[in-house]
């Protein structure tokens, strides 16, 4: 059954398959572990993702990091992240959550905006790139 437990950095290190190397998933860690609250999805005690949020005043930015296991069950990971965004943001007093997508990454505009996310605009990711991602708030 999934669960959701408490965020460990070395969480991070347990996802199959990697989305980062060890030094740049541990720096990633600590840069935001006093920044929010983070969680884990578990199975069967294997690490399937991680996700958290960053918190300015009474905004917050979500991040995470998927596995392909977990992304290959979308219904339970909607359930899961669509029950505790409004818990979370109750929890500390946000007025709101942003996240970014990718614009050709079609599926994750799709499921924020099934998550109650509404699109906000266009944010520039990295400047010296020019990559622009879209940007949406909860």
């Amino acid at each position: 059954m999934l669960e959701i437990i408490l965020f460990k950095p070395s969480h991070l290190a347990d996802i199959d398959p990697p989305k980062l190397l060890r030094e740049p998933m541990r720096l990633f860690a600590m840069a935001y572990r006093h920044r929010g609250p983070a969680l884990t999805f578990v199975e069967d005690g294997r690490v399937l993702g991680c996700f958290g949020l960053i918190i300015d005043g009474r905004e917050a930015r979500v991040w995470a990091f998927l596995s392909s296991l977990l992304r290959n069950r979308p219904l339970a990971l909607h359930r899961m992240v669509k029950r505790t965004l409004p818990k979370l943001k109750r929890h500390y007093g946000l007025d709101s959550i942003l996240a970014e997508a990718h614009p050709d990454h079609r599926a994750s505009r799709c499921w924020l905006e099934r998550l109650g996310f509404r699109f906000d605009g266009v944010a520039q990711r990295c400047p010296i790139v020019g990559e622009r991602h879209l940007r949406y708030v909860y």
